[in-house]
């Protein structure tokens, strides 16, 4: 196996960390897109992305996670509205599609909680399938609940601090609300015509398989 970490150029001109991993050899390989949830970095809760990355690896496929750019320089954490995290995870996939070692024909996201309401924002047309974990469908409705079951006020008009179990906070504000407001939860499923393959924490248990079975994961990556 192959790991570097790498630097994914955006829109305004910027320079965004990121985790590749591939297999050995020259390619060109299948590659999965992480799309972490409110808050995350590349890693996910538990470093879940770097756990099922390497189980991707070991089967033959590119990976790549991103850390979105909501931690300043002293690590606190302010959310980005949904439009912005979806640009970005345009330009993401466009730096990883882009690639020689890339088969452009055979490109998945992994998406999780509210990556996967990010995803389905822009419906990428030139992903050939996805996997939602936990995902936030409803994401007004979603992020208030974990708000309002942490006890915390909601300010619509102004910043909301969520204490994660780290100690840390993540904090949103009033644009974060208003792009969510706007989000059009079953007219955007509707543009996915993609497989989509969806597991849920709560459904299958704490422990659940993070990934599909070998020849799941060979039907999904070639709409078969």
């Amino acid at each position: 196996m192959i790991q570097d970490s790498v630097w994914i150029p955006t829109k305004d001109g910027k320079k965004m960390e990121g985790l590749l991993r591939k297999p050995d050899g020259t390619g060109p390989f299948p590659a999965v897109v992480f799309v972490s949830g409110l808050g995350m970095t590349m890693h996910e809760g538990n470093n879940s992305f770097d756990e099922i990355s390497k189980l991707l690896v070991a089967q033959g496929i590119m990976t790549v996670q991103f850390t979105f750019p909501i931690f300043d320089k002293n690590g606190l954490c302010r959310e980005l509205p949904l439009m912005k995290r979806g640009e970005i995870t345009r330009n993401v996939l466009s730096w990883v599609s882009g690639r020689n070692d890339v088969d452009k024909n055979r490109l998945g996201i992994l998406a999780q909680s509210y990556g996967a309401a990010t995803v389905l924002g822009i419906h990428p047309e030139d992903v050939r399938t996805f996997l939602f974990v936990s995902g936030a469908y409803f994401p007004k409705q979603s992020i208030a609940q974990v708000y309002r079951e942490k006890r915390v006020k909601l300010n619509y008009s102004g910043d909301t601090s969520l204490p994660r179990s780290s100690g840390e906070n993540t904090t949103v504000g009033k644009n974060f609300w208003e792009d969510i407001e706007h989000f059009d939860d079953i007219g955007n499923a509707k543009q996915i015509h993609q497989p989509v393959f969806m597991m849920s924490r709560d459904r299958c248990g704490k422990n659940f398989c993070k990934t599909p079975s070998r020849g799941l994961r060979k039907r999904l990556l070639n709409r078969g």
